[in-house]
């Protein structure tokens, strides 16, 4: 057996601030995971691969707590696994919400099959590292999370992670005075039994952001951790270390999804086309105006994600609401501008 990574911390953080009815089982969760656990068994490491035999592919894998950890894990597992997986908004995007036919509006069809079914390879095999690439609107979202969801739903712990809003993350807790806060986010994505990475490429490309990419990448590829990424640039736009690890053709297997034949129209929206090119989704920040607590940033980083979940796939109502001048009609915008891109027709009034 191979140990594998702390979790403990993170499951006690998510059970501390998750919102729970107060009952028994509840009690019993918070005084289970409110204390340290020392274990000389999985020397802390919480987690084990079980495999039936030397050398057996990962889909035959199995991992489980170790015994210090399987009264935790024995009160609500399943939930606590979706929590930590940070899916969010997404939890309704899974396999059987993907359209195979031969529409061309978004993706090229064919290319867009091939990624479908690397992507149910991948929550079946376990193993491996698999790359989308492709421009903004072509699926690579959608399908990196019915990865997510799948594996959830088979207990499997997945980490899905937005590559920009991990770095902002990082920076607004990169203080001395709060070093752990900055360690522990920085090992959910480093250390995860199964990573998802979502818009690599995206980010700002300092080199303190290429550094923290660098490292997590490295580490993941060191260790032969499952691991998915969705780029919306081309291969050879990655810089060198990303490609080397990205393009190993003997770990990773990578689809290029090919943009549909959709001529997307502002003109007839009813939005002023100096707001279309001005209030997109990347020019968007979650930081807040200057002095913004940390409550103020969460709800902007939240409203920025479930725009663009819906204007990848409307469903229902939106309803944004704050003061005036907190974003609220930049995400309008934006999400105007994401859906006619993809092909959609949208009134803006």
């Amino acid at each position: 057996m191979e140990g594998m990574e702390p979790l403990n911390e993170i499951l006690k953080r998510i059970d501390q601030t998750s919102s729970t009815e107060n009952t028994s089982n509840d009690s019993e969760l918070e005084e289970l995971t409110s204390s340290e656990v020392h274990c000389d068994i999985c020397d802390d490491k919480r987690w084990f691969v079980v495999a039936p035999k030397e050398n057996s592919p990962a889909s035959a894998r199995t991992v489980i707590p170790c015994k210090c950890q399987e009264r935790v894990w024995g009160v609500k597992s399943s939930d606590r696994i979706r929590q930590y997986s940070d899916l969010g908004p997404l939890e309704r995007l899974t396999f059987d919400a993907v359209e195979l036919g031969s529409s061309d509006t978004f993706s090229e069809p064919s290319s867009f099959r091939e990624a479908y079914h690397a992507a149910q390879r991948f929550v079946s095999d376990r193993q491996g590292w698999l790359v989308l690439s492709g421009p903004s609107g072509t699926g690579k979202t959608l399908l990196a999370a019915a990865v997510g969801n799948a594996l959830v739903e088979t207990n499997q712990p997945v980490r899905f992670v937005s590559v920009p809003d991990l770095l902002d993350h990082l920076r607004s807790a990169f203080d001395p005075a709060i070093g752990a806060q900055f360690d522990d986010i920085f090992l959910q994505a480093i250390e995860a039994p199964i990573l998802i990475l979502d818009d690599l490429g995206v980010q700002s490309g300092t080199a303190w952001a290429d550094e923290k990419l660098d490292q997590i990448l490295t580490h993941r590829y060191n260790r032969r951790l499952p691991t998915m990424v969705t780029t919306g640039q081309r291969f050879d736009e990655l810089n060198d270390r990303l490609r080397t690890r990205l393009g190993d053709p003997y770990f990773s297997k990578l689809v290029h999804i090919k943009s549909g034949s959709g001529t997307p129209d502002i003109r007839h929206s009813g939005l002023d086309i100096r707001l279309a090119e001005s209030m997109t989704f990347d020019s968007f920040t979650s930081k807040g105006a200057s002095g913004a607590s940390s409550a103020q940033k969460r709800s902007l980083s939240e409203a920025l994600e479930a725009a663009r979940v819906f204007a990848d796939h409307p469903a229902g109502w939106l309803y944004l609401a704050g003061p005036t001048g907190v974003g609220k009609t930049h995400l309008a915008a934006a999400i105007v501008g994401e859906s006619i891109q993809h092909g959609r027709n949208v009134l803006f009034k």
